[in-house]
């Protein structure tokens, strides 16, 4: 049996562009996500990204496109095989159960099974990756940050209020009298606008956030899967949000 060991990685994300990871609306306007913080002048609402939303942008989806490239799968898989692969699965079965055989002939198949845990319509292959939500390094985190990275990354470290690092935007919807007048007709039978107004909130250009990662009891190569996905998706140009 290979060597397992206990890893703990931990990251900093810089926003190249704005970020706009939400958790629903209000009118027509997209709020971005907040988590509750108490602070020494109160609750606090503070702009965070999900461990959800993480696990799958950093990790599941690039060892996902990969498997499907390395095997030349493209458009080979029906929609039950690419939901598996890149959002787990499901238990569709009744009576399911854990079945350890099969769960270690997946593992010895494919380190996301062991690295993230997948759902076989019968039973449930789970993971060893346990990750923090993303953690922005601002004034009211400072509790946490300090928990999570080593003292000598906190040290002189000037935090700002997170109220700083949120602005909204809007945009306005084109129409194609606007856009392409020249190539209507003289009389069109389009009287009314299709323009319209969206706006929403984002976390601005060049916020950082911190991320932990732990993966325990695994053999090397499942290790080696999750530095190799992270890699991909920062060459990739990798998003957050939408």
């Amino acid at each position: 049996m290979s060597r397992t060991d206990t890893w703990t990685l931990r990251a900093i994300l810089v926003a190249r562009s704005k970020i706009t990871h939400m958790a629903g609306t209000q009118g027509n306007e997209a709020l971005i996500l907040r988590e509750p913080v108490m602070t020494p002048t109160g609750v606090r609402l503070v702009p965070s990204l999900s461990g959800n939303t993480l696990r799958h942008r950093l990790v599941r989806e690039p060892l996902a496109r990969h498997l499907i490239e390395t095997w030349e799968l493209d458009r080979l898989l029906d929609e039950y095989q690419l939901d598996f692969l890149f959002h787990g699965g499901a238990l569709t079965e009744k009576g399911g159960r854990e079945d350890l055989g099969l769960q270690q002939d997946v593992y010895r198949l494919m380190p996301l099974a062991r690295v993230l845990g997948l759902n076989l319509p019968s039973t449930p292959i789970p993971g060893q990756l346990h990750m923090s939500m993303g953690i922005l390094f601002c004034r009211e985190n400072l509790s946490k940050l300090e928990t999570v990275f080593p003292a000598d990354w906190m040290k002189g470290l000037d935090l700002r209020s997170a109220v700083e690092f949120v602005r909204k935007w809007q945009y306005t919807r084109g129409d194609v009298r606007c856009s392409t007048s020249p190539l209507l007709p003289d009389k069109s039978a389009k009287e009314e606008t299709s323009q319209g107004i969206y706006a929403g909130e984002s976390v601005i250009q060049n916020s950082i956030f911190g991320l932990e990662f732990h993966i325990r009891h695994v053999e090397p190569v499942a290790l080696g899967s999750l530095l190799f996905a992270l890699n991909r998706w920062q060459t990739d140009n990798g998003t957050i949000g939408g």
